[in-house]
């Protein structure tokens, strides 16, 4: 969900969402796999055939487990 939340004279825009959240655990998840980037298995349909390391299985602290894919640092990318 993307929206305004808050008062007239204090507004933000920002998102929500069981998606958010899961980016986000994905995104602190970086740290304990050595990764730059990871992405979910719905990530990873939509953008097809990328230059992606196989995870596997990983659980995610408040969501439960998912496929996750990722790029390491330093691993070459083409432009």
């Amino acid at each position: 969900m993307l929206g305004d939340v808050g008062v007239a004279d204090r507004v933000d825009y920002t998102a929500f969402g069981s998606s958010v959240n899961t980016a986000a655990r994905l995104q602190d998840a970086n740290k304990k796999y050595g990764t730059s980037i990871l992405l979910g298995g719905h990530a990873k349909a939509l953008i097809g055939d990328a230059d992606l390391e196989d995870m596997g299985e990983i659980e995610l602290r408040g969501i439960g487990i998912v496929h996750a894919y990722g790029i390491r640092p330093g691993t070459p990318t083409e432009t």
